[in-house]
């Protein structure tokens, strides 16, 4: 068994991060406001757009949290066979 490297171990905790929260926000879904870059023809717009966040958006965003962070935890341990 190969021991893991630091980028390994941190994006493996970054993933298990993304879990825990990922489930926070499942379990426990809170209002909100998310603030969203506006684009402009270069893409440097300085702008944001505020987002009302419902309880069933807060557990829409849960998902996508467990999501990424088992991605993110799955590719710090994939190893390419040689």
């Amino acid at each position: 068994m190969k021991r893991l490297t630091t980028i390994e171990f941190w994006g493996f905790a970054l993933g298990i991060i993304f879990l825990v929260f990922g489930v926070v926000m499942i379990i426990w879904p809170q209002t909100g406001v998310v603030f969203h870059p506006t684009n402009d023809a270069i893409g440097m717009s300085r702008f944001s757009e505020p987002e009302t966040v419902s309880p069933a958006k807060s557990r829409a965003y849960g998902v996508l949290a467990l999501l990424l962070g088992a991605g993110i935890a799955t590719a710090a341990f994939y190893r390419e066979k040689k």
